[in-house]
């Protein structure tokens, strides 16, 4: 177990299980383990699984790489919006944002 875990640390494991899990249909989407494993644990898996990067290595591949990746869309980019009514959103929900946008422009 030790050297398995050497080459894939444990915040691989925690994001890969629950994604086959989805994928085989063990855990149904429409399930509240499966909303939470996907909007809680996942992204904070994703911080652990990069707080290990060598960025001096990184910045010696040149800006052109490093911009590439940023740019990558696999990056997190989760909005986080202030509605004029004072209520927050974090993540995107196209439709909840569709609904929001249409009572804010009237």
């Amino acid at each position: 177990m030790r050297r398995l875990l050497r080459f894939l640390p444990v915040p691989f494991w925690c994001y890969f299980l629950p994604m086959i899990a989805g994928s085989l249909g063990w855990i149904p989407r429409e399930s509240g383990f499966y909303t939470f494993v996907s909007r809680q644990i996942l992204p904070v898996c994703l911080v652990l699984l990069l707080i290990g990067t060598d960025l001096k290595a990184l910045g010696r591949i040149g800006g052109k790489a490093t911009a590439l990746m940023l740019a990558h869309p696999s990056v997190i980019k989760r909005p986080v919006v202030v509605w004029n009514d004072g209520q927050i959103s974090v993540g995107f929900d196209a439709p909840m944002f569709a609904k929001r946008t249409e009572i804010s422009t009237k």
